[in-house]
């Protein structure tokens, strides 16, 4: 076993995500993740005070990879190249491994805080999609429901088999939302 300072908090987190991935939050415990990792428990609450703090942060490292970087992205070209912004975000969301967002989504139903938490980062999803489709030349409520629709094709992804979202059909989405279809 490694030193108990020897993980940082994004070592343990890394390791959530891809336990979550793997197994749904069952395997979000400082033991399993412990052993998972290689080392003592120690490690694990050397960096949080318990698990539900450990899952709070998971739930904001989650966030950051699923919303808050790519927005932080598309807001520096979005007003520049609105339609290729947002073509580059159905591409780069559609062709994401969908692991992740599936057990996120089925946390949500064991557990209100994941709810909060998947409702939140939903609506920065919305607003952001909103945003670039007006900018695009949408007026606002048609771009708000494309922009529903859209997060809808992308949530609905995770419940269809990752094939189905092939280069071909990640082309027609970008022709029917981020074009002038």
């Amino acid at each position: 076993m490694e030193q108990t300072g020897s993980l940082t908090a994004d070592s343990w987190l890394n390791a959530g995500l891809v336990a979550l991935a793997e197994g749904g939050p069952s395997l979000l415990k400082a033991d399993v993740l412990a052993r998972r990792l290689g080392v003592s428990r120690g490690s694990f609450y050397w960096h949080f005070r318990d698990v539900a703090d450990f899952q709070d942060a998971l739930l904001g490292r989650w966030a950051e990879l699923a919303v808050e970087t790519p927005i932080a992205l598309a807001n520096a070209e979005t007003l520049e190249r609105p339609a290729e912004t947002l073509a580059n975000l159905i591409e780069q969301a559609m062709s994401a491994p969908i692991r992740l967002e599936a057990a996120v989504s089925a946390w949500a139903v064991q557990s209100t805080t994941v709810q909060r938490a998947v409702r939140k980062i939903n609506r920065r999803r919305i607003d952001l999609l909103t945003d670039l489709l007006k900018a695009i030349g949408y007026q606002e409520p048609v771009a708000k429901a494309r922009a529903r629709l859209l997060c809808a094709v992308y949530l609905g992804r995770t419940h269809l088999a990752a094939k189905e979202f092939g280069a071909e059909e990640r082309h027609e989405l970008i022709n029917t939302f981020a074009g002038n279809g």
